[in-house]
Protein backbone atom coordinates (compact mmCIF):
# COMPACT_ATOMS: atom_id res chain seq x y z
CA UNK A 1 0.00 0.00 0.00
CA UNK A 2 2.82 2.42 0.88
CA UNK A 3 4.64 1.67 -2.35
CA UNK A 4 1.45 2.17 -4.39
CA UNK A 5 0.96 5.60 -2.82
CA UNK A 6 4.59 6.54 -3.44
CA UNK A 7 4.35 5.45 -7.09
CA UNK A 8 1.11 7.39 -7.54
CA UNK A 9 2.70 10.58 -6.18
CA UNK A 10 5.80 10.07 -8.33
CA UNK A 11 3.69 9.56 -11.43
CA UNK A 12 1.48 12.55 -10.76
CA UNK A 13 4.28 15.04 -10.19
CA UNK A 14 6.06 13.83 -13.32
CA UNK A 15 3.02 13.87 -15.62
CA UNK A 16 1.54 17.19 -14.53
CA UNK A 17 2.01 19.82 -17.26
CA UNK A 18 4.61 17.53 -18.81
CA UNK A 19 4.19 18.89 -22.33
CA UNK A 20 4.22 22.56 -21.34
CA UNK A 21 6.84 22.82 -18.59
CA UNK A 22 9.38 23.67 -19.88
CA UNK A 23 7.47 25.41 -22.65
CA UNK A 24 9.30 23.89 -25.63
CA UNK A 25 11.58 20.91 -26.14
CA UNK A 26 15.27 21.59 -25.71
CA UNK A 27 17.62 20.49 -28.48
CA UNK A 28 18.91 17.82 -26.10
CA UNK A 29 15.40 16.36 -26.06
CA UNK A 30 15.33 16.18 -29.85
CA UNK A 31 18.81 14.71 -30.33
CA UNK A 32 18.03 11.09 -29.49
CA UNK A 33 14.81 11.07 -31.50
CA UNK A 34 16.55 12.60 -34.52
CA UNK A 35 19.41 10.12 -34.21
CA UNK A 36 17.19 7.05 -34.12
CA UNK A 37 15.08 8.38 -36.99
CA UNK A 38 18.20 8.91 -39.08
CA UNK A 39 19.33 5.36 -38.39
CA UNK A 40 15.92 3.89 -39.26
CA UNK A 41 15.75 5.84 -42.50
CA UNK A 42 19.31 5.05 -43.53
CA UNK A 43 20.54 8.61 -43.12
CA UNK A 44 23.17 7.79 -40.51
CA UNK A 45 25.30 4.79 -39.47
CA UNK A 46 24.38 2.89 -36.32
CA UNK A 47 26.61 4.98 -34.07
CA UNK A 48 26.05 7.30 -31.12
CA UNK A 49 24.32 10.42 -32.37
CA UNK A 50 25.89 13.75 -33.18
CA UNK A 51 24.55 16.95 -31.68
CA UNK A 52 25.89 19.88 -29.73
CA UNK A 53 29.28 18.87 -31.17
CA UNK A 54 29.07 15.82 -28.89
CA UNK A 55 28.00 12.21 -29.37
CA UNK A 56 24.72 11.27 -27.71
CA UNK A 57 23.86 7.71 -26.69
CA UNK A 58 20.77 6.05 -28.21
CA UNK A 59 18.81 4.45 -25.36
CA UNK A 60 16.45 7.31 -24.56
CA UNK A 61 16.06 8.07 -28.27
CA UNK A 62 14.68 4.56 -28.74
CA UNK A 63 12.08 5.17 -26.03
CA UNK A 64 11.22 8.52 -27.65
CA UNK A 65 10.80 6.87 -31.05
CA UNK A 66 8.34 4.34 -29.66
CA UNK A 67 6.36 7.00 -27.78
CA UNK A 68 6.13 9.40 -30.73
CA UNK A 69 5.20 6.56 -33.07
CA UNK A 70 2.23 5.79 -30.85
CA UNK A 71 1.24 9.31 -29.77
CA UNK A 72 2.62 11.56 -32.50
CA UNK A 73 5.65 13.88 -32.40
CA UNK A 74 4.54 16.10 -29.54
CA UNK A 75 6.55 17.48 -26.63
CA UNK A 76 4.42 15.38 -24.27
CA UNK A 77 5.22 12.20 -26.20
CA UNK A 78 8.95 12.97 -26.21
CA UNK A 79 8.94 13.46 -22.43
CA UNK A 80 6.54 10.68 -21.49
CA UNK A 81 9.23 7.95 -21.41
CA UNK A 82 11.26 10.12 -19.03
CA UNK A 83 8.32 10.39 -16.65
CA UNK A 84 7.65 6.65 -16.75
CA UNK A 85 11.34 5.84 -16.34
CA UNK A 86 11.35 8.24 -13.38
CA UNK A 87 8.60 6.25 -11.70
CA UNK A 88 10.45 3.00 -12.40
CA UNK A 89 13.53 4.64 -10.85
CA UNK A 90 11.60 5.23 -7.63
CA UNK A 91 10.69 1.54 -7.48
CA UNK A 92 14.27 0.55 -8.37
CA UNK A 93 15.66 2.67 -5.54
CA UNK A 94 13.19 1.09 -3.15
CA UNK A 95 14.37 -2.36 -4.24
CA UNK A 96 18.06 -1.48 -3.92
CA UNK A 97 17.61 0.11 -0.48
CA UNK A 98 15.74 -2.95 0.75
CA UNK A 99 18.44 -5.31 -0.51
CA UNK A 100 21.16 -3.16 1.06
CA UNK A 101 19.42 -3.04 4.44
CA UNK A 102 17.87 -6.52 4.59
CA UNK A 103 21.00 -8.69 4.58
CA UNK A 104 20.59 -11.90 6.52
CA UNK A 105 18.42 -10.21 9.11
CA UNK A 106 15.47 -11.60 11.02
CA UNK A 107 11.88 -10.99 9.97
CA UNK A 108 11.86 -7.92 12.22
CA UNK A 109 15.01 -6.66 10.49
CA UNK A 110 13.47 -7.20 7.08
CA UNK A 111 10.40 -5.24 8.16
CA UNK A 112 12.69 -2.40 9.20
CA UNK A 113 14.43 -2.64 5.82
CA UNK A 114 11.03 -2.29 4.12
CA UNK A 115 10.29 0.88 6.07
CA UNK A 116 13.69 2.39 5.24
CA UNK A 117 13.28 1.43 1.58
CA UNK A 118 9.86 3.05 1.46
CA UNK A 119 11.31 6.18 3.05
CA UNK A 120 14.11 6.43 0.49
CA UNK A 121 11.64 5.86 -2.37
CA UNK A 122 9.23 8.48 -1.01
CA UNK A 123 12.01 11.07 -0.82
CA UNK A 124 13.18 10.21 -4.33
CA UNK A 125 9.63 10.58 -5.65
CA UNK A 126 9.47 14.25 -4.61
CA UNK A 127 13.13 15.25 -4.71
CA UNK A 128 13.81 18.30 -6.95
CA UNK A 129 16.95 16.62 -8.30
CA UNK A 130 15.12 13.52 -9.51
CA UNK A 131 11.93 15.28 -10.61
CA UNK A 132 13.61 17.50 -13.18
CA UNK A 133 15.76 14.68 -14.55
CA UNK A 134 12.62 12.60 -15.13
CA UNK A 135 10.57 15.36 -16.78
CA UNK A 136 12.89 16.09 -19.71
CA UNK A 137 13.31 13.87 -22.75
CA UNK A 138 17.09 13.72 -22.54
CA UNK A 139 19.53 10.84 -22.28
CA UNK A 140 19.96 11.26 -18.49
CA UNK A 141 16.37 10.10 -17.96
CA UNK A 142 17.25 6.51 -18.86
CA UNK A 143 20.06 6.11 -16.31
CA UNK A 144 18.49 5.29 -12.95
CA UNK A 145 16.24 2.30 -13.81
CA UNK A 146 19.22 0.40 -15.19
CA UNK A 147 21.88 1.47 -12.67
CA UNK A 148 19.72 1.11 -9.57
CA UNK A 149 17.98 -2.00 -10.87
CA UNK A 150 21.32 -3.54 -11.83
CA UNK A 151 22.86 -2.80 -8.45
CA UNK A 152 19.81 -4.17 -6.62
CA UNK A 153 19.95 -7.40 -8.64
CA UNK A 154 23.69 -7.65 -8.03
CA UNK A 155 23.30 -7.15 -4.27
CA UNK A 156 20.53 -9.75 -4.12
CA UNK A 157 22.47 -12.17 -6.29
CA UNK A 158 25.58 -11.90 -4.10
CA UNK A 159 23.62 -12.26 -0.87
CA UNK A 160 21.54 -15.23 -2.04
CA UNK A 161 24.17 -16.56 -4.47
CA UNK A 162 21.44 -16.58 -7.09
CA UNK A 163 22.53 -17.02 -10.69
CA UNK A 164 19.42 -15.45 -12.22
CA UNK A 165 19.84 -12.28 -10.17
CA UNK A 166 23.48 -11.95 -11.15
CA UNK A 167 22.64 -12.44 -14.81
CA UNK A 168 19.84 -9.86 -14.53
CA UNK A 169 22.37 -7.43 -13.07
CA UNK A 170 24.65 -7.99 -16.05
CA UNK A 171 21.79 -7.38 -18.49
CA UNK A 172 20.59 -4.18 -16.79
CA UNK A 173 24.03 -2.66 -16.36
CA UNK A 174 24.97 -3.60 -19.93
CA UNK A 175 21.87 -1.93 -21.38
CA UNK A 176 22.38 1.05 -19.11
CA UNK A 177 25.73 1.72 -20.76
CA UNK A 178 23.75 3.08 -23.73
CA UNK A 179 21.94 5.70 -21.62
CA UNK A 180 24.48 8.36 -20.64
CA UNK A 181 28.25 8.63 -20.93
CA UNK A 182 28.76 8.76 -17.14
CA UNK A 183 26.68 5.62 -16.53
CA UNK A 184 29.29 2.99 -17.47
CA UNK A 185 31.79 4.57 -15.08
CA UNK A 186 29.30 4.84 -12.23
CA UNK A 187 27.95 1.35 -12.87
CA UNK A 188 31.39 -0.27 -13.00
CA UNK A 189 32.68 1.53 -9.89
CA UNK A 190 29.61 0.81 -7.79
CA UNK A 191 29.27 -2.76 -9.07
CA UNK A 192 32.93 -3.47 -8.36
CA UNK A 193 32.55 -1.96 -4.89
CA UNK A 194 29.58 -4.20 -4.15
CA UNK A 195 31.54 -7.28 -5.22
CA UNK A 196 34.60 -6.25 -3.19
CA UNK A 197 32.50 -5.45 -0.11
CA UNK A 198 30.80 -8.86 -0.31
CA UNK A 199 33.90 -10.73 -1.39
CA UNK A 200 33.17 -13.76 0.78
CA UNK A 201 29.82 -14.17 -0.95
CA UNK A 202 31.31 -13.35 -4.36
CA UNK A 203 33.90 -16.13 -4.06
CA UNK A 204 31.12 -18.68 -3.68
CA UNK A 205 29.41 -17.71 -6.93
CA UNK A 206 32.40 -16.59 -8.96
CA UNK A 207 31.43 -18.59 -12.04
CA UNK A 208 28.02 -16.92 -12.29
CA UNK A 209 29.51 -13.56 -11.43
CA UNK A 210 32.02 -13.94 -14.28
CA UNK A 211 29.21 -14.90 -16.64
CA UNK A 212 27.20 -11.84 -15.57
CA UNK A 213 30.22 -9.62 -16.25
CA UNK A 214 30.61 -11.25 -19.66
CA UNK A 215 26.94 -10.58 -20.42
CA UNK A 216 27.31 -6.91 -19.49
CA UNK A 217 30.46 -6.56 -21.59
CA UNK A 218 28.86 -8.35 -24.51
CA UNK A 219 25.85 -6.05 -24.50
CA UNK A 220 28.05 -2.96 -24.25
CA UNK A 221 30.63 -4.18 -26.80
CA UNK A 222 29.04 -2.45 -29.84
CA UNK A 223 29.18 0.83 -27.96
CA UNK A 224 32.81 0.26 -27.06
CA UNK A 225 33.65 -0.52 -30.68
CA UNK A 226 31.84 2.60 -31.90
CA UNK A 227 33.61 4.81 -29.38
CA UNK A 228 37.02 3.34 -30.16
CA UNK A 229 36.61 3.85 -33.90
CA UNK A 230 34.76 7.16 -33.84
CA UNK A 231 37.09 9.94 -32.62
CA UNK A 232 34.36 12.59 -32.49
CA UNK A 233 32.79 10.82 -29.52
CA UNK A 234 35.20 12.47 -27.10
CA UNK A 235 35.69 15.73 -29.02
CA UNK A 236 33.76 17.89 -26.61
CA UNK A 237 34.90 15.90 -23.59
CA UNK A 238 38.51 16.65 -24.45
CA UNK A 239 37.78 20.35 -24.69
CA UNK A 240 36.00 20.60 -21.35
CA UNK A 241 37.99 17.92 -19.49
CA UNK A 242 39.77 19.13 -16.38
CA UNK A 243 42.87 17.19 -17.42
CA UNK A 244 42.32 17.70 -21.15
CA UNK A 245 45.54 19.68 -21.50
CA UNK A 246 47.72 17.57 -19.24
CA UNK A 247 48.11 16.52 -15.62
CA UNK A 248 49.46 19.83 -14.35
CA UNK A 249 49.42 21.38 -10.90
CA UNK A 250 46.81 23.86 -12.13
CA UNK A 251 44.63 21.02 -13.45
CA UNK A 252 44.85 19.18 -10.12
CA UNK A 253 43.83 22.38 -8.35
CA UNK A 254 40.85 22.75 -10.70
CA UNK A 255 39.85 19.15 -10.05
CA UNK A 256 39.96 19.62 -6.27
CA UNK A 257 37.96 22.85 -6.53
CA UNK A 258 35.33 21.29 -8.82
CA UNK A 259 35.11 18.18 -6.63
CA UNK A 260 34.54 20.21 -3.47
CA UNK A 261 32.00 22.46 -5.22
CA UNK A 262 29.55 19.56 -5.37
CA UNK A 263 29.45 19.42 -1.56
CA UNK A 264 28.74 23.15 -1.17
CA UNK A 265 25.54 23.57 0.84
CA UNK A 266 24.33 26.62 -1.08
CA UNK A 267 23.94 24.96 -4.50
CA UNK A 268 22.88 21.60 -3.06
CA UNK A 269 20.18 22.89 -0.73
CA UNK A 270 19.58 26.47 -1.77
CA UNK A 271 19.73 27.52 -5.41
CA UNK A 272 20.97 24.70 -7.65
CA UNK A 273 23.79 25.00 -10.17
CA UNK A 274 22.46 28.18 -11.77
CA UNK A 275 21.90 26.65 -15.23
CA UNK A 276 18.24 26.96 -16.14
CA UNK A 277 18.39 23.94 -18.45
CA UNK A 278 19.07 21.96 -15.28
CA UNK A 279 16.08 23.27 -13.33
CA UNK A 280 14.96 26.42 -11.52
CA UNK A 281 17.17 28.33 -9.11
CA UNK A 282 16.24 25.91 -6.35
CA UNK A 283 18.16 23.43 -4.25
CA UNK A 284 18.52 19.86 -5.48
CA UNK A 285 17.85 18.63 -1.93
CA UNK A 286 15.53 20.00 0.76
CA UNK A 287 17.09 21.83 3.70
CA UNK A 288 15.17 19.72 6.21
CA UNK A 289 17.04 16.64 4.91
CA UNK A 290 20.47 17.94 5.97
CA UNK A 291 20.49 16.85 9.65
CA UNK A 292 19.13 13.44 8.72
CA UNK A 293 21.79 13.03 6.03
CA UNK A 294 24.45 13.59 8.68
CA UNK A 295 22.78 11.19 11.11
CA UNK A 296 22.45 8.63 8.32
CA UNK A 297 26.17 8.79 7.55
CA UNK A 298 27.05 8.28 11.21
CA UNK A 299 24.59 5.49 11.95
CA UNK A 300 24.82 3.56 8.65
CA UNK A 301 27.04 0.79 10.12
CA UNK A 302 24.23 -0.29 12.44
CA UNK A 303 21.76 -0.55 9.59
CA UNK A 304 23.67 -2.02 6.67
CA UNK A 305 26.77 -3.57 8.22
CA UNK A 306 30.32 -3.25 6.96
CA UNK A 307 29.64 -4.21 3.30
CA UNK A 308 26.82 -1.69 3.02
CA UNK A 309 28.86 1.08 4.62
CA UNK A 310 31.70 0.49 2.18
CA UNK A 311 29.27 0.84 -0.73
CA UNK A 312 27.71 4.02 0.64
CA UNK A 313 31.02 5.72 1.39
CA UNK A 314 32.49 4.83 -2.01
CA UNK A 315 29.25 6.07 -3.60
CA UNK A 316 29.65 9.36 -1.74
CA UNK A 317 33.26 9.63 -2.91
CA UNK A 318 32.51 9.03 -6.60
CA UNK A 319 29.36 11.16 -6.74
CA UNK A 320 31.16 14.43 -7.73
CA UNK A 321 33.45 12.86 -10.35
CA UNK A 322 31.21 13.66 -13.34
CA UNK A 323 31.41 17.35 -12.50
CA UNK A 324 34.99 17.39 -11.16
CA UNK A 325 36.50 15.83 -14.29
CA UNK A 326 34.92 18.54 -16.47
CA UNK A 327 35.36 22.28 -16.23
CA UNK A 328 32.60 24.15 -18.02
CA UNK A 329 30.58 25.28 -15.03
CA UNK A 330 30.47 23.78 -11.56
CA UNK A 331 28.65 22.39 -9.82
CA UNK A 332 26.88 20.46 -12.57
CA UNK A 333 24.11 18.38 -11.03
CA UNK A 334 22.92 16.42 -14.09
CA UNK A 335 26.46 15.08 -14.55
CA UNK A 336 26.56 14.13 -10.86
CA UNK A 337 22.97 12.87 -10.72
CA UNK A 338 24.16 9.61 -9.15
CA UNK A 339 24.21 11.55 -5.87
CA UNK A 340 20.40 11.94 -5.80
CA UNK A 341 19.47 8.36 -4.80
CA UNK A 342 22.36 8.25 -2.33
CA UNK A 343 21.03 11.34 -0.56
CA UNK A 344 17.60 9.71 -0.26
CA UNK A 345 19.06 6.50 1.18
CA UNK A 346 21.12 8.36 3.77
CA UNK A 347 18.29 10.69 4.76
CA UNK A 348 15.93 7.73 5.20
CA UNK A 349 18.53 6.03 7.40
CA UNK A 350 18.91 9.21 9.43
CA UNK A 351 15.15 9.42 9.93
CA UNK A 352 15.06 5.77 11.00
CA UNK A 353 17.96 6.21 13.43
CA UNK A 354 16.35 9.28 14.99
CA UNK A 355 13.07 7.43 15.38
CA UNK A 356 14.78 4.55 17.18
CA UNK A 357 16.81 6.93 19.38
CA UNK A 358 13.62 8.58 20.61
CA UNK A 359 12.52 5.17 21.89
CA UNK A 360 14.98 5.55 24.77
CA UNK A 361 12.95 8.33 26.38
CA UNK A 362 9.96 8.23 28.62
CA UNK A 363 6.76 8.73 26.64
CA UNK A 364 8.65 7.49 23.59
CA UNK A 365 5.46 7.03 21.58
CA UNK A 366 4.56 10.69 22.06
CA UNK A 367 8.02 11.89 21.07
CA UNK A 368 8.02 9.68 18.01
CA UNK A 369 4.59 10.90 16.98
CA UNK A 370 5.74 14.48 17.43
CA UNK A 371 8.84 13.84 15.31
CA UNK A 372 6.88 12.19 12.49
CA UNK A 373 4.34 15.00 12.50
CA UNK A 374 7.02 17.69 12.43
CA UNK A 375 8.94 15.97 9.62
CA UNK A 376 5.76 15.30 7.65
CA UNK A 377 4.52 18.88 7.88
CA UNK A 378 7.95 20.34 7.10
CA UNK A 379 8.43 18.01 4.14
CA UNK A 380 4.96 18.81 2.79
CA UNK A 381 5.60 22.57 2.99
CA UNK A 382 9.03 22.15 1.36
CA UNK A 383 7.61 20.11 -1.50
CA UNK A 384 4.76 22.58 -1.89
CA UNK A 385 7.21 25.46 -2.17
CA UNK A 386 9.27 23.62 -4.76
CA UNK A 387 6.12 22.73 -6.73
CA UNK A 388 5.03 26.39 -6.66
CA UNK A 389 8.37 27.51 -8.12
CA UNK A 390 8.66 24.65 -10.58
CA UNK A 391 5.15 24.77 -12.01
CA UNK A 392 4.34 28.49 -11.84
CA UNK A 393 7.68 30.32 -12.08
CA UNK A 394 10.00 28.00 -13.95
CA UNK A 395 8.14 27.87 -17.30
CA UNK A 396 8.70 31.59 -17.92
CA UNK A 397 12.10 31.56 -16.19
CA UNK A 398 13.40 28.83 -18.51
CA UNK A 399 11.85 30.12 -21.76
CA UNK A 400 15.10 31.56 -23.13
CA UNK A 401 17.16 28.57 -22.02
CA UNK A 402 14.80 26.29 -23.94
CA UNK A 403 14.76 28.71 -26.91
CA UNK A 404 11.05 29.39 -26.77
CA UNK A 405 9.82 30.48 -30.19
CA UNK A 406 11.92 28.00 -32.16
CA UNK A 407 8.94 25.77 -33.01
CA UNK A 408 6.95 28.83 -34.10
CA UNK A 409 9.86 30.02 -36.24
CA UNK A 410 10.09 26.77 -38.15
CA UNK A 411 6.33 26.64 -38.57
CA UNK A 412 6.45 30.17 -40.01
CA UNK A 413 9.28 29.19 -42.36
CA UNK A 414 7.37 26.17 -43.64
CA UNK A 415 4.24 28.25 -44.27
CA UNK A 416 6.02 31.18 -45.92
CA UNK A 417 8.31 28.86 -47.83
CA UNK A 418 5.56 27.36 -49.98
CA UNK A 419 6.85 27.41 -53.53
CA UNK A 420 10.35 28.52 -52.50
CA UNK A 421 13.54 26.52 -52.98
CA UNK A 422 15.73 27.14 -49.93
CA UNK A 423 15.89 28.74 -46.49
CA UNK A 424 19.08 30.36 -45.22
CA UNK A 425 19.60 30.64 -41.47
CA UNK A 426 22.01 33.47 -40.77
CA UNK A 427 23.28 35.02 -37.53
CA UNK A 428 21.12 32.96 -35.19
CA UNK A 429 22.96 31.76 -32.09
CA UNK A 430 22.12 28.08 -32.48
CA UNK A 431 24.71 25.72 -31.14
CA UNK A 432 22.14 23.04 -31.97
CA UNK A 433 21.51 24.07 -35.57
CA UNK A 434 21.74 20.55 -37.04
CA UNK A 435 19.29 19.07 -34.56
CA UNK A 436 16.70 21.82 -34.94
CA UNK A 437 16.83 21.71 -38.74
CA UNK A 438 16.74 17.93 -38.87
CA UNK A 439 13.72 17.74 -36.58
CA UNK A 440 11.62 20.64 -37.82
CA UNK A 441 12.53 20.59 -41.54
CA UNK A 442 12.85 16.87 -42.18
CA UNK A 443 9.93 16.57 -44.65
CA UNK A 444 10.11 20.11 -46.06
CA UNK A 445 10.94 20.67 -49.74
CA UNK A 446 13.04 23.67 -48.68
CA UNK A 447 16.78 23.08 -48.71
CA UNK A 448 18.21 24.39 -45.40
CA UNK A 449 21.47 26.35 -45.58
CA UNK A 450 23.49 27.45 -42.56
CA UNK A 451 24.76 31.00 -43.12
CA UNK A 452 24.14 33.53 -45.89
CA UNK A 453 26.27 32.22 -48.75
CA UNK A 454 25.89 33.02 -52.42
CA UNK A 455 22.84 30.76 -53.05
CA UNK A 456 20.91 32.87 -50.54
CA UNK A 457 20.86 35.87 -52.91
CA UNK A 458 19.02 33.91 -55.61
CA UNK A 459 15.27 34.12 -56.16
CA UNK A 460 13.34 31.45 -54.27
CA UNK A 461 15.27 32.04 -51.04
CA UNK A 462 13.94 32.66 -47.55
CA UNK A 463 16.32 34.45 -45.19
CA UNK A 464 16.13 34.07 -41.38
CA UNK A 465 18.15 36.57 -39.32
CA UNK A 466 18.02 38.01 -35.81
CA UNK A 467 18.24 41.68 -36.97
CA UNK A 468 16.76 43.32 -40.09
CA UNK A 469 20.06 44.90 -41.06
CA UNK A 470 21.67 41.48 -41.56
CA UNK A 471 19.38 40.53 -44.46
CA UNK A 472 20.71 40.82 -48.04
CA UNK A 473 20.01 44.08 -49.87
CA UNK A 474 16.66 43.98 -51.63
CA UNK A 475 15.18 41.25 -49.48
CA UNK A 476 11.54 41.75 -48.50
CA UNK A 477 10.42 41.30 -44.89
CA UNK A 478 7.57 38.75 -44.82
CA UNK A 479 7.44 37.65 -41.20
CA UNK A 480 8.69 38.10 -37.62
CA UNK A 481 8.67 35.60 -34.76
CA UNK A 482 8.52 36.73 -31.10
CA UNK A 483 10.17 35.15 -28.09
CA UNK A 484 8.43 34.60 -24.75
CA UNK A 485 8.75 38.26 -23.72
CA UNK A 486 7.22 39.40 -27.00
CA UNK A 487 10.45 40.70 -28.50
CA UNK A 488 11.31 39.62 -32.02
CA UNK A 489 13.73 36.71 -31.99
CA UNK A 490 13.86 36.20 -35.77
CA UNK A 491 12.95 38.06 -38.94
CA UNK A 492 12.00 36.21 -42.12
CA UNK A 493 12.82 37.79 -45.48
CA UNK A 494 12.16 36.66 -49.04
CA UNK A 495 14.34 37.25 -52.07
Amino acid sequence: MRLALIVAVALGVRLYALGTNPLEPHADELAGLVGVSNVLHGRAPLLPFFDLRVEYLPLYGIFETVATSLLGPSTFAMRLPAALLGVISVAALRWFTYELCAGERSAHGRTQACVLADGAAALFAVLPWSIHISRLGWENAAVFPFVLGGLAALERGLRLRGARWLLLAGVLLGIGAYSYRAEPVDGVLLGATLVAARWQDARKCMRWLALAAAVALGIAAPLGTAVATHPRFFWRDANIATFGHGYTVAAVGTFVHNYAAHFALGPLFGYGDGILDHGPHYGELYWWMLPFLIVGLVTAPRLVGRPGVIVLWVWLAIYPLGGALTDDGVPDFPRTMIGAPLACILAAMGLGATYRWLGRFRAAARWRELMLTAVGVTAAFAFGDFARVYFTVYPAMSADAFKYGTASLFHTVRVLGTGEQRVCFGSLDWYNYDTFVDFYMRDSPLAPIEGLGSPCTLPGSLIVVDAPGKAPVGAKLVGAVPNYEGNVMAYVFKI
